[in-house]
């Protein structure tokens, strides 16, 4: 288990020259697996936990780990306070560096609002300000950044404990591990040996929105700190990317991803790639990939009509195996399972309306050419190539003519770029469907689940999605959910454990990022891919997507035992 453990707790620091008084990050105190900042709904600090300070200065250049137990709580001269009204505990280190520590919270430790100070060759940071709870759940991710694939173990067979991922699937009914911190406080000493049994709380792990109740939730028995949590894979939900999330007294904390499969290794599903193709990419350690989106969105904000046309491509090259473990090699607009709802926290309100973060770069950018050329009912477009790499542009809509219209598309780079020789796909953009009830909402209770409807779209083509965001300008708290489902069901009930997870909305008053809510389709992942020499994969797609201002009103998730009265009727 040594290397999960490493895997768990040593972040790859970037070095820089200490010696300054040590400072901390604005937000920069987080969970160490979730990394979800204050000003959400499920931020916090809990007591017992492993959490993460950032900053300058907090520690020496070059990391230094402290691998034996007990924990200390000074580590290469430097400390972690925690203060809380008029008590104040030691946190117990284990590992530091200039740009990160990591520290273990004791269980005694005060609840309520706290500040956090490193010391480090004595000299004093200023306090950073955090919320000290019971509970604050977080999952740790292969990316390290608190979504994506989680670190999660399928029990294969006593011995034979591999971690999930879409070519080793866990099959329904088989034993899972879920890794992460922040469950609860423990009657013994955080820095020595873990202490062994469930804590006091009620956890449920979500899988695919759905909730199953652990036979193991405590401390992992071999690193202080750490939580295990071991469940059964339920039935009736399977994909390449199923949600997986931790609740802790109705509390949920950062939503992760895993694969199952109803039989073998390798998952399949609609939006996700190939079982053969992720067998392939699996071996490549170093390849080349293309995405090209042509997006269209319809917006009504706040009874203002907004309807806009982008193109956005990008080739890259690079370790396909960990950007398929990580989730990074599904590319922008990636979905969660067919009938499944995934969350992300964002980071702070700036101007982009995006739904789903960048994930981390095991990539370069490959020169294709100095532009794409795109080709429809309306004639020809180009997206150019910026500094960075990426190929966009605005198509239509605003002071432009509208672009894309329903009909058949390709795309091209003409002769070719230095990275890579000339390749084409093509694509058919169908009429977009019809959000039915569009009309009724407008104020969303984060409290209660919400029924979307829709008429129209082609089910032998594309899937819908149902996504948000909640914008909060004053906690500095953005978060989007996205949910996908098949075009036939006609509806879909967003859950409340999914509502609940954004932060509450600010009211829009023009300026700045509203609060959004949208339906659209998008292709089934069999009609987006295409092949060319010299790429390992790549995917022609559109984003056709209706959307509109609302408000998330404040609230939490309602209990557990309404989920089960629900899987009861």
């Amino acid at each position: 288990m040594k290397p999960l453990f490493a895997t768990l707790t040593i972040l790859l620091p970037v070095a820089i020259q200490a010696g300054a008084q040590p400072s901390i990050n604005p937000g920069g105190v987080v969970n160490a697996a979730s990394y979800i900042r204050p000003g959400f709904p499920n931020s916090g600090i809990a007591q017992g936990s492993l959490f993460i300070v950032f900053g300058r200065d907090l520690g020496p250049a070059e990391l230094q780990s402290f691998e034996g137990l007990p924990k200390p709580k000074s580590l290469a001269e430097t400390s972690v306070r925690v203060s809380v009204g008029g008590a104040t505990v030691d946190a117990y280190l284990c590992y530091t560096s200039a740009s990160q520590v990591a520290t273990i919270l004791p269980s005694n430790t005060p609840l309520g609002a706290a500040t956090v100070t490193v010391t480090y060759n004595n000299v004093v940071s200023a306090p950073a300000s955090v919320h000290v709870v019971r509970s604050a759940p977080g999952i740790f991710t292969r990316n390290q950044v608190g979504h994506g694939q989680a670190i999660l173990q399928n029990v294969a067979a006593p011995t034979a404990w591999p971690l999930n991922e879409p070519t080793e699937a866990a099959q329904p009914g088989s034993v899972a591990i879920l890794w992460g911190t922040g469950l609860g406080p423990i009657e013994a000493d955080d820095g020595g040996i873990p202490l062994i049994g469930n804590v006091s709380a009620d956890v449920q792990v979500l899988v695919g929105n759905r909730p199953v109740r652990p036979f193991y939730y405590g401390r992992s028995g071999s690193f202080p700190g750490i939580d295990q949590i071991n469940f059964l894979v339920p039935d009736g939900v399977e994909g390449c990317r199923v949600p997986v999330a931790v609740m802790v007294d109705g509390v949920v904390g950062n939503y992760a991803t895993m694969a199952i499969a109803s039989s073998g290794k390798t998952c399949s599903d609609p939006v996700s790639l190939p079982a053969p193709d992720m067998q392939r990419l699996r071996e490549k350690q170093d390849g080349k990939v293309a995405w090209i989106t042509l997006s269209r969105f319809s917006a009504s904000l706040d009874g203002m009509s907004v309807r806009q046309d982008d193109g956005k491509g990008a080739i890259v090259r690079g370790n396909l195996s960990s950007m398929l473990a990580t989730g990074a090699l599904a590319g922008p607009g990636s979905m969660p399972a067919l009938g499944t709802c995934t969350v992300y926290t964002l980071p702070e309100p700036g101007s982009s309306m995006m739904m789903e973060p960048v994930h981390p770069d095991y990539r370069q950018a490959v020169d294709a050419g100095p532009a794409l050329s795109v080709s429809g009912p309306r004639g020809q477009k180009y997206l150019f190539r910026g500094l960075e790499g990426e190929y966009e542009a605005t198509l239509g809509g605003g002071t432009l003519p509208e672009y894309l219209l329903p009909g058949s598309y390709s795309v091209n780079n003409g002769s070719g770029g230095a990275g890579l020789g000339s390749f084409q796909a093509k694509l058919n953009l169908p009429p977009p469907l019809v959000w039915t009830n569009e009309a009724q909402i407008s104020d969303v209770p984060r409290t209660s689940d919400l029924t979307v409807t829709w008429s129209g779209g082609n089910p032998d083509q594309e899937f819908v999605f149902i996504g948000g965001v909640s914008v909060n300008h004053a906690s500095k708290a953005q978060a989007s959910f996205l949910c996908s489902e098949r075009v036939t069901a006609g509806l879909f009930v967003i859950p409340a454990t999914v509502l609940s997870s954004l932060p509450a909305s600010s009211e829009w008053a023009g300026a700045g990022l509203p609060s959004v809510l949208g339906v659209g389709t998008q292709p089934l992942m069999e009609e987006a891919t295409f092949t060319a020499v010299g790429l390992d994969l790549g995917l022609f797609r559109y984003l056709n997507a209706t959307l509109k201002t609302v408000h998330y009103r404040d609230g939490a998730a309602k209990p557990i035992e309404e989920f089960e009265k629900g899987d009861q009727q």
